[in-house]
């Protein structure tokens, strides 16, 4: 379904079908942002648009109540019978405020379609890196960015230029950094030598004998052969704790040409252990909804590395038919649904002005009134709208909040659940505590779910209802699995580098990531990543010349 105008020609004569006018001028940059600025400058105003006729859907089906339209392709005249050069599309009176004509949901406030456009800054973020990459290394700079490979672009939109250049400054660190996330959480243990692999191989061989004897012994044998597979190189990624990723990547050649960028705004990211943690703060800190980043690609996760066995739920939980796996999803849910979707974080204030447009870092006590500093934790209260996380447990409990006994249940199991996430908190100066993002590890991800919402990857659910809620309601996700990279950090597993097109033949041939191409989940930027694109710098330049100097320089370019 699509949102139309009919409008006349420029000429007046006729009528022709566009994209409804928007309300306000429209901001390439804006559209990549949460939040909306004013701009910087004044804008010229837009020229009057031509007088509206009418709004209209355009539908995929005709039916008695639609009316059939004949729009030239090319100029989108409409005409008053078909043409060959003319589509017939099935079109209705529309009402943007409304209800949607397809499926009946209202708008809830807010309008029921998006613009779908594809600006300048996304064309340029996306085009750029390929074009760098065509371009010939620097044999006398390899030691810079991309091996010195140089770019040079002009337009004479002053604001546009300081803002392109910051954007592809940014998207060049975010990228680096998941890129190098990705290839970290990928990566298998080392494997032994010739020597250990024979001797546990021999223990493995007389465990098998004394098992058969003693089943006992049963555990002691599972433990020796997965030694085994990581001493033959055949063991699974294990998580990386935050800490020893952060070690990683301060060590990492490409955090040098960073720091020289930060090292400059703020004196704390003179250190690389700081710079680098910020950097993977940056990238985690929330979960983007919609929006591209490690989580959201699928790329990596958090994980709680003191729940990893996966203990009994409290009493509460289990009378709310969680299992020990949903009680564990659920610490993960509210770890990313309340705790970083508030930013209750505990962020140093000169990287917290870097990361979060907020004006204030809030905590969060426990059952307290919502303040300006603080957040209650997360309740049944009876009155109001639930929070995600609260709807979320209620419709997976398959209990109705208006129950005071189920509210009693779910209030329970969630301070169960605060007194479980203790350990990963630390105090906060004013009151209350805030998530300590240090205490956490980062996995990969292999089993995930499609958000019938958000059409991004969620690596949690609860009893498989995606945490983001369509009209108060929780829907089922879809699951998908992830493929594993064959080659981390670009090289075998003996430690021989992989060419390039061995990961490229990977991308192009896996089954998993073909079925992820069709369900429009895996990206050209996941193969990016996959690739390892080098980091880039982005540097701008702006000058004012005298109007009668340009034709010259425009000769001279």
């Amino acid at each position: 379904m699509l949102a139309g105008e009919e409008a006349d020609t420029s000429d007046g004569i006729g009528r022709r079908l566009r994209a409804p006018t928007p309300e306000v001028t429209d901001d390439d940059f804006a559209l990549e942002l949460d939040v909306l600025y004013p701009e910087e400058e004044i804008r010229s105003e837009p020229q009057p648009a031509p007088a509206v006729r009418v709004a209209r859907w355009v539908l995929p089906e005709v039916t008695s109540s639609r009316v059939r339209l004949a729009v030239r392709r090319k100029t989108s005249e409409i005409l008053d019978s078909g043409a060959p050069d003319a589509v017939v599309l099935a079109v209705a009176d529309a009402d943007f405020d409304g209800s949607c004509p397809t499926c009946g949901e209202p708008s809830h406030g807010h309008p029921i379609v998006r613009p779908l456009r594809i600006g300048a800054p996304f064309i340029l973020g996306a085009g750029v890196p390929v074009a760098l990459g065509a371009v010939s290394p620097d044999v006398h700079a390899t030691d810079k960015p991309f091996a010195g490979r140089r770019l040079l672009t002009f337009t004479d939109a002053r604001q546009g230029t300081a803002r392109l250049s910051a954007k592809l400054q940014a998207d060049a660190e975010r990228a680096f950094v998941r890129a190098f996330v990705y290839h970290a959480v990928q990566s298998k243990p080392p494997g032994g030598s010739a020597e250990q692999i024979a001797a546990k191989r021999y223990e493995v061989a007389e465990l098998e004998k004394a098992a058969k004897a003693s089943p006992a012994l049963s555990g002691i044998l599972e433990r020796a052969r997965e030694e085994l597979a990581v001493l033959e190189g055949l063991g699974d990624a294990r998580p990386i704790p935050w800490n020893d990723l952060r070690d990683q990547l301060a060590q990492d050649p490409t955090l040098l040409h960073i720091k020289t960028l930060w090292e400059l705004r703020e004196e704390a990211f003179q250190n690389s252990g700081d710079l680098a943690h910020f950097l993977i703060l940056r990238e985690f800190l929330r979960r983007a909804v919609r929006g591209n980043s490690a989580e959201t690609m699928g790329l990596a996760r958090l994980i709680l590395p003191q729940h990893q066995d996966k203990s009994p739920p409290p009493p509460s939980a289990r009378a709310l038919g969680l299992s020990s796996d949903d009680w564990h999803d659920l610490l993960c849910l509210i770890l990313t649904h309340f705790l970083r979707l508030n930013t209750i974080v505990s962020v140093a204030p000169s990287a917290f002005n870097w990361i979060d447009r907020r004006p204030t870092h809030i905590a969060v006590g426990q059952f307290e009134p919502r303040t300006t500093t603080s957040d209650p934790w997360p309740a049944a209260r009876g009155t109001g709208r639930p929070s995600r996380v609260v709807s979320l447990l209620a419709q997976a409990a398959g209990v109705s909040l208006d129950d005071h006994s189920a509210r009693e249940l779910v209030n329970e199991s969630l301070e169960h659940a605060r007194h479980a996430l203790s350990r990963y908190f630390e105090p906060a100066q004013a009151c209350g505590f805030r998530l300590d993002m240090r205490t956490l590890a980062l996995a990969k991800v292999r089993d995930a779910w499609i958000c019938p919402v958000t059409r991004r990857v969620v690596d949690t659910t609860l009893k498989s209802l995606s945490p983001y809620p369509r009209n108060d309601r929780h829907l089922l996700a879809r699951p998908v699995r992830l493929p594993e990279h064959p080659f981390p950090f670009l090289a075998h597993s003996t430690g021989a580098a992989a060419a390039a097109v061995e990961i490229e033949a990977f991308l192009h041939s896996d089954p998993e990531v073909s079925v992820l191409r069709e369900l429009g989940i895996w990206t050209e930027f996941h193969d990016r990543a996959a690739l390892f694109t080098p980091y880039f710098r982005s540097a701008e330049h702006s000058a004012q010349q005298a109007l009668e100097a340009a034709p010259g320089l425009r000769r001279h370019v």
